[in-house]
């Protein structure tokens, strides 16, 4: 890689992407490069967040960059990556992930067959509000696996965040999802449930929620 900070494209900057892109820029750990969306105006809204990046809306003219980030859905990845792989943006050596906690690295393989050396890295951190996660990200927990040099390069990014990295083995990562899930969701559930049973058992509703806290 060149002298200074790596260049880092972000294809998929939506609130994931353009806020992991907005923290490594602004610890200097990346210099980003694009930041591709499926329109202009998503695109210069998230350069505009990021403070970095030339914005764009199409794989088609990018130039080659050190790493990649695929922040797109995990219903497009597979896609995404095929078409990345065909701009010929991908040069052989750099590093690509992508941030899904279902799918392994494995969905990366046009990109590994364009030469890139491939991961995953799944943060279990909410970013529904990139404002918000920019002072909360740091003491994430991040799910990695994928290729040794890649991680190489993918495990000090996050940790440079303040995340603490664990490797996950592939085979795995469907396991370490529905845990995450069932975290995020099954626990909401279980409460609204409980605040039912609750009131019908004569507590006011105001009071439920504060009965079962502690």
């Amino acid at each position: 890689m060149a002298s200074g900070p790596a260049r880092l494209s972000v294809v998929g900057a939506g609130r994931l992407g353009r806020t992991l892109a907005r923290l490594w820029a602004d610890a200097g750990h990346f210099r980003i490069a694009a930041v591709a969306c499926r329109t202009p105006v998503a695109a210069a809204a998230a350069a505009a967040f990021i403070g970095q990046g030339a914005a764009c809306d199409r794989l088609q003219g990018l130039e080659p960059a050190d790493a990649w980030l695929l922040g797109v859905p995990d219903d497009r990845l597979a896609g995404v990556a095929a078409d990345l792989a065909a701009s010929g943006a991908v040069r052989p050596g750099c590093v690509a992930w992508h941030c899904s906690g279902a799918h392994d690295a494995g969905l990366l393989a046009p990109l590994r067959d364009a030469g890139a050396h491939v991961a995953s890295a799944h943060p279990m951190h909410s970013f529904a509000d990139p404002a918000a996660s920019l002072a909360s990200f740091r003491g994430s927990w991040c799910a990695l696996e994928g290729e040794p040099a890649a991680l190489a390069v993918v495990r000090p990014a996050f940790s440079v965040l303040g995340a603490r990295c664990v490797e996950l083995d592939p085979r795995h990562k469907l396991l370490y999802h529905a845990a995450g899930v069932l975290a995020a969701n099954g626990l909401v559930a279980l409460l609204g449930r409980a605040g039912e049973l609750l009131r019908a058992a004569g507590i006011p509703a105001t009071d439920a929620l504060p009965l079962l806290e502690p």
